[in-house]
Order: C-alpha cells, then sequence, then structure tokens
C-alpha cells in the first residue's frame, strides 16, 4: 500500500520503484479524474467502486483517503504542467 514518508526520508530504490508501481496500476485501473470525482461524493459506496473498477476495496479506500488525493493530485498538476497542459 502506498504511504507518503516525512520529506526528510530517503528510502531506498527498491521502496521508491514499490511505491511509483502502486501508484502507476491504480492510476490505470481507477484513473485519478474518476477517484477525484467519487472522493467529492457525499456518501462514498467503497464496495461498489471497488467492484466496478475490479480492485480490492482496501485500494479503493486508501486511494480514495482525502491526504492520499492532495498528495497525488499536487502530482497531477504538475505532471499536466510538465506536458505543456496536455492532459496525461
Amino acid at each position: 500500500s502506498v504511504a507518503f514518508p516525512a520529506s526528510s526520508s530517503r528510502p531506498r530504490r527498491s521502496v521508491v520503484c514499490e511505491q511509483l508501481a502502486e501508484i502507476a496500476a491504480m492510476e490505470f485501473l481507477y484513473p485519478f479524474k474518476y477517484r477525484m470525482y467519487d472522493a467529492q461524493q457525499k456518501s462514498i459506496d467503497y464496495h461498489h467502486i471497488a467492484k466496478h473498477y475490479r480492485i480490492p476495496q482496501v485500494y479503493v479506500e486508501e486511494y480514495l483517503d482525502p491526504q492520499v488525493m492532495k498528495t497525488l493530485g499536487a502530482f497531477q498538476i504538475h505532471s499536466v504542467a510538465a506536458t505543456g497542459g496536455a492532459a496525461a
């Protein structure tokens, strides 16, 4: 599962690769723009979302966590800026 360490930590390359692989898999299976929509709903049906996207519910709950959404949302903004405004 993804966890965002303290900015002063220096994880080994293998740990960073594992986190990036998980983030990439979630982006492929359940794109950020859909997570953003679901996160803004008054009531989130994690089980329904997990079933719809065919991913474990624990990942849906984790990736819809407000702090995770905020962190990955900042990355999304930087990604769009880096591509000259093209959607990633």
